[in-house]
């Protein structure tokens, strides 16, 4: 499995990146793919994270802004 076509000027960027790196243009190209869905999937983790803590907070009376309470304190 597994042919890809990309614009031929991006091949070039990225053959040049590899050789400079000793490896292959498939290697590089590779690498990057994998870390991309890597990094991909922890963002995803990282937002289910972030919503479970959201979802954590009561949901009563809005909360001042800490930017409004600390510009109030520096006025004084």
């Amino acid at each position: 499995m597994g042919q890809i076509f990309i614009n031929d000027d991006l091949v070039r960027e990225l053959a040049a990146f590899a050789k400079a790196h000793g490896l292959s243009v498939e290697e590089q190209a590779e690498g990057w793919l994998r870390e991309s869905l890597r990094r991909s999937a922890a963002n995803r983790d990282l937002r289910t994270k972030f919503n479970e803590i959201a979802a954590m907070s009561p949901s009563g009376p809005a909360h001042t802004d800490s930017v409004e309470l600390l510009r109030e304190v520096r006025d004084r």
